[in-house]
Order: structure tokens, then sequence, then C-alpha cells
């Protein structure tokens, strides 16, 4: 069953997929990463007040990683540092990511040493923090 959520993950993939530089955004969290630069996203928070009607309305934290080989770090952030801002104007170019949600409310990073498994990466996780209002066994907003 695809859920709500799901469509939103599909739609941020697509466009990390389509920044200039990306060589894999993961549709799932896999075993290992083994292209780079590359995304993963998961949830991280999310929030869901009942309204009348059977409708809901959520706030979610969604994560989105960006993950970069370390090898010889100057040059690993010579890579990285560009997606912070390319990452950004990416998904405020359309902050209803294709309308899977109201809007995108904000964006918060961190910018640094990520770990996956047992590597250690040079990296930017973004804090991506959406609305949603969907009606009670709906898979869509």
């Amino acid at each position: 069953m695809t859920t709500a959520l799901d469509n939103v993950f599909t739609q941020m993939q697509v466009i990390e997929a389509a920044i200039a530089g990306v060589v894999v955004a993961y549709d799932k969290t896999p075993e290992a990463l083994s292209a780079f630069p590359c995304f993963i996203n998961y949830p991280r928070t999310g929030r869901t007040i009942g309204e009348a009607r059977n409708q809901m309305e959520s706030l979610y934290t969604i994560v989105a990683e960006l993950h970069v080989a370390r090898g010889i770090l100057p040059e690993a952030e010579t890579i990285a540092r560009p997606f912070i801002n390319l990452f950004e104007d990416a998904i405020f170019t359309d902050p209803t990511l294709a309308g899977t949600v109201m809007t995108v409310n904000e964006i918060s990073y961190t910018y640094g040493q990520l770990t996956f498994g047992s590597e250690v990466h040079l990296g930017i996780r973004w804090d991506v923090s959406i609305k949603m209002r969907r009606a009670v066994g709906s898979t869509s907003p």
C-alpha cells in the first residue's frame, strides 16, 4: 500500500535526482552507499491533529541527506558546499512538491560528518518541514 508520505518521498527523490551533480537519489534507504554524491530520505518526526469531518492536518519533518565520499577532504568540500543552495532552490521551486503536500514550511541543515553504517562521509543533513492535510484513510493530500 502506498501512503501519502510515500508519495512525498517519491517526489523528493525526483527533485534530488534532477539536481546537477547528483549521481543517485535512492528511493529506499539502501544497505550500503555505492555511488557519490547521493541522497537518502527518511521521516524524522510527525504530528497529526484531527479536524472536523474526518480530516487531518499533519506536520512532518523529513530528513534528506546528501553523502559525499570523504576521500580528500578539501575536494569533498568543494563538491558538497554548492548543494546547500542547490537543494533548497530545487525544493522551493515547487513548495507543494508536485501537489504531494500543502507546503514546505521550512528547511534547516547541518553540514559535516555523516555516518552510514560503518562508513564516514562528508555531507549535509536537511530537515524539511512539511504540512499535509488529508482525509482519514486517504493516501493523497
